[in-house]
């Protein structure tokens, strides 16, 4: 159908939004050790960003531990800042995943 290959062929561009609010997921791999879950609070508050929950699985490897933050309600922009900020922490071992919280 014409019609169909049409609508696959549009250029249009998305419009970005950074208002957007929810809960959000950031899935952390650090580098075992002590102080980490203080030092992720400090920096969700200094971003005015709550934690509804954290989950660490068992200990594995501690040199590549996934460690989850949960948000309660937020804006994206926050906890965009909170990524970057944590992903220059010296136990983090990759760049935060977020995602919205559907």
């Amino acid at each position: 159908n014409n019609t169909i290959s049409k609508a696959f062929t549009k250029k249009e561009v998305c419009p970005k939004n950074d208002n957007i609010t929810g809960k959000f997921y950031i899935r952390i791999n650090i580098q075992d050790g002590i102080g980490i879950i203080k030092k992720i609070g400090e920096i969700c508050e200094n971003n005015q960003v709550s934690i509804d929950s954290i989950l660490q699985l068992p200990i594995k490897n501690p040199e590549n531990l996934p460690f989850v933050v949960t948000t309660d309600v937020t804006d994206l922009k926050s906890v965009q800042k909170v990524c970057s900020e944590i992903s220059q922490e010296n136990f983090c071992q990759s760049d935060p995943l977020c995602l919205p919280i559907l």
